[in-house]
């Protein structure tokens, strides 16, 4: 079970780049609506979990550039994420900073 403490750090970052509990719901619809689905064999809609979760990442991490103005040190301070492991992200998913800069 998450600390309270953490839950209300987490909450606080979220607010501080302007992610509400309203976007986070946008994002993961954003997500899943452009996340692959299948039918399974018994005719129900399925995603492809990993799929879902690296779409949410992306909106996530662009959020915070956005929000930084494309500063990943800052950006990768309020992900909880070292700047490296930011950068090896961004390079993945093929994100340009250029974009979230004045």
């Amino acid at each position: 079970m998450m600390d309270q403490r953490l839950s209300c750090e987490i909450s606080d970052v979220l607010c501080e780049v302007g992610i509400t509990i309203d976007r986070i719901e946008d994002l993961l619809k954003l997500a899943l609506d452009s996340s692959p689905c299948r039918k399974s064999s018994r005719n129900e809609v399925e995603i492809d979990f990993y799929d879902a979760v690296s779409q949410f990442e992306v909106l996530l991490i662009k959020g915070v550039l956005s929000y930084t103005r494309g500063n990943q040190k800052r950006a990768g301070q309020l992900l909880g994420l070292k700047a490296t492991t930011l950068n090896m992200k961004i390079k993945g998913y093929k994100l340009d900073c250029q974009e979230f800069k004045p």
